[in-house]
Formats: structure tokens, C-alpha cells, sequence
């Protein structure tokens, strides 16, 4: 036999007998990508999540999500050992893990088993991470899978701005919470109470907030099917996604020398505008629309606030342990706008727009009007994935002048308002015959009708 030929003899011989021992073993192709996947998404939310998670609570919700995908996994406990079982196959581990490291080996002997020999699958890699980040409990922290990360990144940002007007329940984010009044899902009968089963066909199972929100969203003029579980049974309704509202500060002034300024996003220049449309108007009162702003960047909130708070803090940061990490003073400012202040919010204020007014409403120097908002007073931290995924990581969250974290349910106006029956300015309508702004300027006028309330003796939050 020639030595070329002996060679590629060997080199077959020695592939089966790493094949067949693999075969024998039960263990599937190790796939570098997956492992340290899941290590980086394990290992990054102990160690910047603001919330402590028990190990063994990660190991757990990533062993029953894995089981709902392959029914075949089972589990139980020996003393300080977990026995995993798929069919004839079984595995080994300490318990409770005492590591990242351990938590990370359990989930892959548990992928492994499921595999059977043969590669692990991309889903149940997805669902596994997806599981370790709902262990935290958190609904804006979560595993956004590489298909969704692409086709976000590759496409332009206004190709996603257009949504169907609908919002979600952020820690149940199949729950529809409201329809906007003039969408389409609206026109369709989608209603606050159903539940999202599908979208375009796929499940929404297992979904994470950002998954939701983002399937929703697409192009202007798109379409988007929906299956909803209803109160009388399920149903699809396929409904168009709309641009709603665009992002520039709004300034009309009112009767009585009111200043009425609608802010949709807090992006850059916002306060600056804000502060030279009221410096300019010298208004006798302001009323504030915050309604359907979803936040954006959270300086131009600040720097807004500080607008009309001229001491204490503004707002802070505190992370884990509620140890502080930033820290928002106002500013005292010979151009401080003094004059008083009515904020209207809603069920769609999130994040930087809850924090403009949980800071309004705890330094008293604002009324808050409308609905109970969105509850998001939290920050978030971005990490890019070897599967080209992204895990998003609550790292801290928002605490007002008195100390107070936003609540998770949202935060309280002083007084509610009825959804309005006509037309208002989210639709279009002009602010002079919006009902919402007209209750403003009621409140503005005081209980008496007999002129303005007055800033320096604030409200009781």
C-alpha cells in the first residue's frame, strides 16, 4: 500500500471511530457559536442586570423552555445532583450551580440530550435564551434572535416607523392595552383586552416585548395580519400600519395668553425649541402634551424639565442595590419658565416623557392630566451576540426628586380624563378643539374660574 493511500486509509478510519463515539455518546456536534452564545448571554445578565437573579432560577427557566420545545426532556433531583433525561438517554449535574459556568454546562448537557446525536437546533438555542432573560423578570430586558437584529439593521429606520396603533401591556406583551383611536386596528374592531396569538402567519409565543413591538412595526402603508384571541374566539384581521404624528414640537398659543407645546420624541433640539418658543410667547400658563411620546433621548427630557424646576434633583439613576450612578440637578436660571404648568399624558408616555413628568409632578410644579402611563422608568444596555443576536440588559432605572422609582404599573395623573369622543390632536385635530387640551385649560383657570393657579404654590402630587 502506498504511503498516500495508507494516509486517507487512517484519516477515514479515525473519522468513524470519532463518529461512532459520538454516536455512542448521545452528544451532538459541538457548535461554537451556540455555546458561547449562551455563556455570553448567562454570564452578562449576572453580571450587569439591576435585578440579582438566583442561578438556579436561570437554569430552571432555561430547562422548562427547552421542555415545552422537546417534550422529551425530563428532570428530578438526586441529594446535590439534577438527573435531565431524554428517552434512554440521561446527564448528570451539581445542584444548585454555583457558577455562570455551571448554569451554561447544565443548559448545554440539556441541548445536547434533546439533539440526539444530531446538531442542536437554532430554535432551541433562541428559546433557551430567551428563557434566561425572562428569568429576570424584567420585560425590557431580553434576547432579540439574529433574523430580527438584521432586518432592523438593514433596512432604513423610517421603514419601521409606521405602526397599526397599537400598544401592548409591557410584562404581558400578547395583551393589547390600547388601539389608537384613529387607526386602522381600530376601524377594525381591535380592542384593549385582545390578545395577539400570531403575526404574519407566525406565533407569538415565547415573544419578548421587543420582539412584539418590532413585528408590529413596518413601512407606511404596509399591512400587517393579526391572529387575536377575543373575548367570542379567535379571529384575523389583517390591518394597515400608519405614520402617526411626526416628531417636531408643536406651539399654538391658546385663549388667555396660554401656550400650548406638543413634544412627540425627545430628540435633539427639543428642550432648545421648547424654551425659545415660551421665552418668546411670555405665556400666562403652559400646557405641556406629552401624549403618545414614547421617550427618546433622556438629556433633552432633562434638559426640558429643568425648564421649570430651578432646584433640588430632576431626576437619578440607580443601579443594583440601589446604588446611585447618575444624578440629574436642575439648574437655577434667570430664564426659568415660571409660569404654571398643566401636563397631559397617557397610556403611550414612555420612558424620558415619564421621567419629565414624574419629576413635574414630585417637585410640585406641575398638574398631570390624562391616563396612567406606559411604566417604563428604566435604562437599558445593548450587547451584540456571536449569532448575531443582541441582548438588551436593564442596568438601572429612574428615581424622581423624592427618591422614588417610576412604579411598574405606570405613573397616576392627578386626575384622570375620559377617552375623548371626537377628534384630538393626535389625529390632527387642532388643539383649540381637543378635549383633552380644553380640560387642561380648565385646570389652568383654577376651581374658582377666577384665574390662573399659580406655580409658586404647586400641587400635592
Amino acid at each position: 500500500m502506498s504511503p498516500l493511500l495508507r494516509a486517507c486509509v487512517l484519516t477515514v478510519v479515525a473519522s468513524m471511530v470519532l463518529l461512532d463515539g459520538a454516536a455512542h455518546a448521545g452528544r451532538a456536534p459541538a457548535s461554537p457559536v451556540n455555546d458561547e452564545t449562551i455563556r455570553e448571554v448567562q454570564k452578562s445578565l449576572e453580571a450587569s442586570s439591576v435585578e440579582v437573579v438566583p442561578l438556579d432560577r436561570y437554569a430552571l427557566f432555561a430547562l422548562d423552555a427547552l421542555a415545552d420545545l422537546e417534550p422529551c426532556l425530563a428532570r428530578k433531583g438526586e441529594g446535590a445532583t439534577l438527573v435531565l433525561r431524554c428517552g434512554e438517554r440521561s446527564a448528570r449535574a451539581p445542584w444548585p450551580p454555583s457558577s455562570s459556568d455551571e448554569v451554561v454546562k447544565l443548559i448545554g448537557e440539556a441541548l445536547q440530550l434533546t439533539a440526539n446525536g444530531r446538531a442542536v437546533k437554532p430554535d432551541a438555542v433562541k428559546v433557551v435564551c430567551r428563557a434566561l432573560a425572562r428569568a429576570t423578570s424584567d420585560p425590557y430586558t431580553a434576547y432579540l434572535p439574529p433574523e430580527l437584529v438584521a432586518a432592523i439593521t438593514t433596512s432604513r429606520p423610517a421603514l419601521f416607523s409606521a405602526t397599526p396603533g397599537i400598544e401592548v401591556w409591557p410584562r404581558d406583551p400578547l395583551k393589547i392595552r390600547e388601539v389608537r383611536r384613529a387607526s386602522d386596528a381600530a376601524a377594525n374592531g381591535v380592542a384593549a383586552g385582545d390578545r395577539i396569538a400570531a403575526i404574519d402567519g407566525k406565533s407569538t409565543a415565547g415573544l419578548t416585548l421587543p420582539e412584539i413591538t418590532t413585528r408590529l412595526q413596518g413601512a407606511d402603508d404596509s399591512v400587517v395580519s393579526l391572529l387575536l384571541k377575543t373575548p367570542t374566539g379567535e379571529r384575523t384581521v389583517r390591518v394597515s400600519r400608519s405614520l402617526f404624528a411626526d416628531s417636531d414640537v408643536q406651539v399654538v398659543e391658546l385663549d388667555d395668553g396660554v401656550i400650548y407645546v406638543r413634544v412627540p420624541l425627545f430628540k435633539a433640539g427639543v428642550a432648545r425649541a421648547v424654551a425659545v418658543a415660551l421665552w418668546d410667547g411670555r405665556p400666562s400658563g403652559v400646557i405641556l402634551d406629552l401624549r403618545h411620546n414614547g421617550g427618546g433621548l433622556v438629556p433633552e427630557g432633562i434638559a426640558l424639565a429643568d425648564l421649570f424646576i430651578s432646584e433640588g434633583d430632576i431626576a437619578a439613576v440607580r443601579g443594583r442595590g440601589g446604588r446611585l450612578t447618575e444624578e440629574y440637578p436642575a439648574h437655577r436660571d434667570a430664564k426659568e419658565i415660571s409660569a404654571p404648568l398643566v401636563v397631559l399624558i397617557d397610556g403611550s408616555s414612555a420612558s424620558a416623557s415619564e421621567l419629565v413628568s414624574m419629576a413635574l409632578k414630585e417637585s410640585r410644579r406641575a398638574r398631570l392630566l390624562g391616563a396612567t402611563t406606559a411604566g417604563k422608568g428604566s435604562v437599558q444596555f445593548q450587547i451584540q451576540l456571536p449569532d448575531g443576536g443582541v441582548l438588551k440588559v436593564t442596568t438601572g432605572y429612574y428615581v424622581g426628586p423624592e427618591g422614588r422609582r417610576l412604579p411598574e404599573t405606570g405613573l397616576e395623573p392627578h386626575r384622570f380624563l375620559s377617552q375623548p369622543s371626537s377628534r384630538t390632536v393626535l389625529d390632527g385635530a387642532d388643539p383649540k378643539k381637543d378635549g383633552w387640551v380644553q380640560a387642561a385649560l380648565d385646570e389652568l383657570r383654577g376651581p374658582r374660574g377666577d384665574g390662573l393657579v399659580r406655580a409658586s404654590t404647586g400641587p400635592e402630587p
